[in-house]
Formats: structure tokens, C-alpha cells, sequence
């Protein structure tokens, strides 16, 4: 008992027809032109469900393309959730060689701005959208996503930061699982020695290590009061590895 909303935003390798074909009549295929990202494509599922009038009981998950889940992913999710009215759990991934699964669950300390796993379940605060559960109740709740502000990286930590203000509980568990993908996509690791293709990875939507939206993350989940040292620090660190990276393109 599922529908598949596939937001195919430009992508050109028949995906979409992949998923009709092994789907017919469980599948919603909303189509954009490259531009809505990760965060911009969220939202329009978001905008989709709200146009559909679903039941306000109706179970939701956000995934990814690129995991792979067991075929009784989706049954044990309705065991998991059943007692958790207002909880957004996040399925635990495997990535280690002993194939145990690693907690996913995040702590920032938004006086530090420090992002750290968590040890303590009680203290998560944020989590990441890679099978990410919740009821549309709480969804809509907690409102849509910031595509214009946050395209991209940093738009489901800030969407779930934004669910535990609000008093939901952010949590994750070890009877949903799935297998991650860490090299499927985005700039994690810039190798480029030439300075201007560093330079425009490094600026780049697919980098999460971008600054301008590390700014605006910035201000949409941090107090006023400590805004400002928090952005200058960021612009810092940037100028930083910036120099680095042209001091290390002329010695190349």
C-alpha cells in the first residue's frame, strides 16, 4: 500500500521510464529542468502532496535514488512508526567493510556551529534525508523546504532542524536499514591543482563545502545574537582553504 512521487528533475538516462515501467499505476512523476536540486525537488513533492489532499494519517518517505533498501524496508517502517506520532526517524546506512550499520543521527551545537554523530540518542537534533520517515501531519507542520536559499546541501539539516524546534523528535533506528552510496555524487573531495577549476567546485552547488550556503544556513537556524561571529568564522575558514588552494596551483 504505497505511491511513488519520482521528482525526475532533468535527468537523462531514463530513469523515469525505468520506474514507470517497473510501477504502472503506483507512480507520480513530477519533471523539472535541473534547476530544483535536492532541497527544490523535496519541496515540489511536498507541494504535490498537499495539491493530492492526502490522508492527514499517510506515512512519508523521503529517499534518495542511489540506496538500496531490503524488500521489507517499507513493512518494517509501519512497525517503527506506529508509536512515534511525532517523531521523524532516519534509517541507519551500512557503508563498513563488517556490513554493521553506522548511527546517522546528528548533533549540532549551534554555539559552536559544530556537527558532530551522535552518541546519545536522546541529543539528536538533525538528520539528514537519506530514508527519512514521518507523518504528514508533522510534515506539514514543519512547512516545505527553502529551495532558493538552500538548493541543495544543507537543506535537510536544516528542514529537521527546523522539526525539532518545533518540538517533533529526531531519531533513528537500527530496524530500518540501508545501503549507501558515498561516491554517487557532489564535490566531497576537490583534487583539481589548476586554481580556477578549484575555485569553481569549490563554489559550486554540488560542494558542501560551499560557503554562500553555509552562510544562509547560517542565519535560518541560528539565534540572532550569534549570526555574525558564526558567518565570519565560515568566511575565514573559505579565505583559507581558497589560499591554499592558489598557493598550491603555482607550485604545481
Amino acid at each position: 500500500d504505497f505511491h511513488v512521487v519520482l521528482i525526475d528533475d532533468g535527468s537523462t538516462d531514463g530513469t523515469a521510464e525505468m520506474v514507470a515501467a517497473l510501477l504502472p499505476g503506483r507512480l507520480t512523476i513530477l519533471t523539472g529542468t535541473g534547476d530544483w536540486w535536492w532541497g527544490g525537488s523535496l519541496h515540489q513533492g511536498i507541494e504535490w502532496l498537499k495539491k493530492a489532499g492526502i490522508d492527514e494519517a499517510s506515512m512519508i518517505l523521503f529517499i534518495n535514488d542511489d540506496l538500496t533498501i531490503a524488500p521489507d524496508y517499507l513493512e518494517r517502517s509501519v512497525r517503527v512508526m506506529r508509536d512515534r506520532p511525532r517523531s521523524f526517524v532516519l534509517s541507519r546506512f551500512r557503508t563498513t567493510d563488517d556490513g554493521e550499520p553506522e548511527e546517522t543521527g546528528t548533533v549540532v551545537d549551534l554555539k559552536r556551529f559544530h556537527f558532530s554523530v551522535s552518541g546519545d540518542p536522546t541529543k539528536i537534533n538533525c538528520l539528514a534525508t537519506q530514508g527519512l520517515f514521518a507523518w504528514w501531519s508533522s510534515v506539514r507542520e514543519v512547512g516545505g523546504f527553502h529551495p532558493k536559499l538552500l538548493p541543495h546541501y544543507l537543506s535537510d539539516y536544516e528542514y529537521t532542524m527546523r522539526a525539532h524546534r518545533k518540538g517533533f523528535v529526531c531519531e533513528t533506528s537500527p530496524d530500518l536499514i540501508i545501503d549507501l552510496n558515498r561516491e554517487s555524487t557532489g564535490f566531497h573531495k576537490i583534487e583539481d591543482k589548476s586554481f580556477l577549476p578549484f575555485l569553481r567546485k569549490f563554489f559550486s552547488l554540488k560542494s558542501p563545502a560551499n560557503p554562500i550556503y553555509f552562510t544562509t544556513f547560517a542565519f535560518l537556524v541560528l539565534p540572532t545574537t550569534s549570526v555574525v561571529p558564526i558567518v565570519l568564522r565560515i568566511w575565514r575558514d573559505a579565505t583559507r582553504t581558497v589560499l591554499r588552494a592558489f598557493v598550491g596551483s603555482i607550485r604545481a
